[in-house]
């Protein structure tokens, strides 16, 4: 697993269990997904971290793809 893909799995998880507690433990309205305030606190976080998700599958992908070309030489 590379760097990318770890620090987005790390980032995105964190993120969720946040807004998991915000709406359970805090009742933060803020917390309630698709809410007008969810978008503006939450959406910007979990879409920077679905980035690095898709950017660490991508170069994960791209990596196997080579080592299956040289070893099929």
């Amino acid at each position: 697993m590379n760097n990318t893909l770890r620090l987005g799995l790390i980032g995105f998880g964190i993120t969720l269990v946040l807004n998991l507690l915000g709406i359970f433990v805090f009742q933060k309205p803020t917390a309630e997904f698709f809410s007008s305030d969810w978008w503006s606190t939450w959406f910007p976080s979990l879409v920077v971290w679905l980035v690095f998700l898709v950017s660490g599958i991508g170069l994960q992908l791209s990596r196997k793809d080579k080592n299956d070309k040289s070893a099929s030489r």
